[in-house]
C-alpha cells in the first residue's frame, strides 16, 4: 500500500473538518495524524513535512470543493504559489509526488502547471485544462464511479464527466484507473473499468488503465502491471477470450498474487463484488 494519510487543503477546504456548532472536528480520532490544513507557501511546505514525518508516500491535495456536498466544485482553493510550494517540497522529500482532487477545470489547470503528478475526478475539465495536463505530463484519474452508477446524479454531471475523459484522450493526457475510495470503495474497481471503456478508452484501453498505466503513475511499473519476465505474477484468469468489460466479476476463474494462488473463499468474494 502507498499511503497519503490525510487530504491536505487550505482553510475551508474539504480537508478542513469544521462546523459552526462545534468548530474543528477530528473524524480520525488519532492524535498521530498530522494537521492537514495550511495557508500560504511556507505553511504548504510545512504540511508536506508533517505528512512525510508521519509516513506519507504520496501527498493528496484538495484544490476544489466536493461534488458530493455540492459546494465549491468550480472553486480554485489554492494560489499558484501554494500549489507550486507543495509540489516542490514533496519532490525535495524523497522525490514524492502530489495528486490533486480537482473537479473544476481551473484547479486542474493550476495543478498541472505546478507539476502535480495527477488530477483526480476532473468532472468539469475543458480544453485549456487538458492542454496544460498534456504539456506537463499530468495524469488523469477520472474516478467515474463518483458520477456513474449512483442514485440521483444529474445526467448533466454524468455527461460532463464523460466529456472530460474524451477531451483528455483527444489531448493525449495519460489516464489511469481509480475508484474514489472511500466514497466509492475499491470493490468498485471492476465497474470502473467498464465505465472507462464506455467513456472512450475501449476495453483494451480501460484494462491497460487499470494495470500497466496505473503502475506507471504510481512508479511501480518496474515490477508489475503487465505479464512479462521478471515482473510480479499478479494474475486474474477470466472465462472466455473476448475483452468485453461488462461482466468482469462474473468471469473470474482464478487469481494469483505474487505468484501464489488466492484462496477460493477470497476468489468467491471477488465474484460477488
Amino acid at each position: 500500500m502507498l499511503l497519503s494519510l490525510r487530504q491536505i487543503g487550505t482553510t475551508g477546504s474539504i480537508g478542513d473538518h469544521w462546523t459552526p456548532v462545534t468548530g474543528k472536528i477530528d473524524f480520525f480520532g488519532d492524535p498521530s495524524m498530522p494537521d492537514p490544513v495550511f495557508d500560504g507557501p511556507d505553511q504548504a511546505r510545512a504540511v508536506i513535512r508533517r505528512m512525510v514525518r508521519a509516513g506519507a508516500d504520496w501527498l493528496k491535495v484538495a484544490a476544489t470543493g466536493s461534488v458530493a456536498a455540492g459546494t465549491g466544485v468550480h472553486d480554485s482553493q489554492l494560489t499558484a504559489a501554494e500549489m507550486a510550494a507543495l509540489v516542490d517540497e514533496a519532490a525535495r522529500q524523497g522525490g514524492r509526488k502530489v495528486l490533486v482532487h480537482a473537479h473544476g477545470a481551473r484547479a486542474a489547470e493550476l495543478a498541472a502547471r505546478a507539476g502535480a503528478a495527477s488530477v483526480e475526478h476532473g468532472i468539469y475539465l475543458d480544453e485549456a485544462a487538458v492542454a496544460a495536463m498534456a504539456a506537463a505530463g499530468t495524469w488523469f484519474v477520472p474516478t467515474l464511479s463518483c458520477t456513474h452508477g449512483l442514485e440521483d446524479v444529474p445526467l448533466e454531471r454524468i455527461e460532463a464527466h464523460r466529456e472530460s475523459v474524451r477531451l483528455a484522450l483527444a489531448a493525449g493526457v495519460p489516464i489511469a484507473l481509480g475508484t474514489d475510495n472511500p466514497v466509492t470503495p475499491h470493490t468498485e474497481a471492476l465497474r470502473e473499468i467498464h465505465y472507462l471503456a464506455e467513456a472512450g478508452l475501449g476495453a483494451t484501453g480501460a484494462l491497460r488503465a487499470s494495470t500497466l498505466d496505473a503502475a506507471r503513475l504510481l512508479g511501480l511499473a518496474a515490477d508489475r502491471g503487465e505479464l512479462t519476465e521478471r515482473k510480479r505474477a499478479d494474475l486474474v484468469l477470466l472465462d472466455g477470450t473476448e475483452l468485453d468489460t461488462a461482466d468482469l466479476a462474473g468471469r473470474i476463474r482464478a487469481v494469483w498474487h505474487n505468484g501464489e494462488p488466492v484462496s477460493r473463499a477470497r476468489t468467491s468474494c471477488a465474484r460477488r463484488a
